[in-house]
């Protein structure tokens, strides 16, 4: 886990989205409903848990079942998804999921 310093809301701890929701952010574009999927991460020794908003392409690319990746049986995905996230100020995407 790491902060980021926002030029519009200061420091924040960050938060993960994919690189298509990245791009979309910084270009100011809105998103559709269709186009944010959350991800959840369940390990049972509670080291990766978590939500990541991700685009149906990542899902499809890394084939993301149910949502869902367990990271003990599926390690290798969670590589991939983490691997292809970018970080962004939480509070600017909050603003960005508020526009859907």
């Amino acid at each position: 886990m790491g902060k980021i310093n926002c030029e519009i809301h200061g420091e924040n701890v960050i938060a993960l989205i994919s690189e298509y929701h990245h791009e979309r952010m910084g270009i100011g574009k809105k998103c559709k409903l269709s186009e944010v999927k959350t991800i959840i991460v369940d390990d049972k020794e509670g080291l990766f848990n978590g939500h990541y908003q991700v685009d149906p392409y990542l899902i499809r690319e890394i084939g993301i079942q149910n949502s869902r990746i367990d990271v003990q049986s599926d390690f290798k995905k969670y590589e991939l998804m983490f691997n292809k996230l970018s970080p962004v100020c939480p509070m600017c995407l909050k603003e960005y999921l508020s526009k859907i």
